[in-house]
């Protein structure tokens, strides 16, 4: 997250996951950004950067992910994690809901139980 804000704001990104093997970062980050113009100009803006934080001497590699939104992500992460027990918690997703950082297991189970969204009402003229 330290990076991140560097170039956003809390609040632009709700959901942060940085997977390792053996305890350590395997040099990939999934991010989600709450906008979709902000992702796109965050892709521009930091791909091909140096990390600033890490001291790391690669670039970055910024792309558009197929997984999108909060809850899409933190589902990917329990699927994806079910395979691989006892991950660390220094690997577990970061997750804000509203603006606060909260522990992934209590976003899933909110996210989890919130309803659905409607589908919009159909149009009474036809076209």
């Amino acid at each position: 997250a330290d990076e991140l804000l560097l170039y956003l704001r809390h609040g632009d990104f709700d959901f942060i996951f940085v997977p390792g093997s053996g305890g350590k970062n395997i040099g990939l980050a999934f991010v989600n950004i709450t906008e979709p113009a902000l992702a796109l100009s965050a892709c521009r803006c930091l791909d091909g950067r140096r990390w600033t934080t890490s001291g790391a001497a690669r670039r970055m590699k910024v792309s558009l992910a197929y997984v999108q939104g909060v809850a899409a992500n933190l589902e990917h992460f329990v699927h994806k994690a079910s395979r691989r027990p006892g991950v660390p918690l220094a690997h577990m997703p970061l997750v804000w809901l509203r603006g606060a950082p909260v522990p992934y297991y209590v976003a899933l189970a909110e996210l989890r139980a919130a309803p659905a969204a409607e589908p919009p009402a159909a149009s009474p003229h036809k076209a």
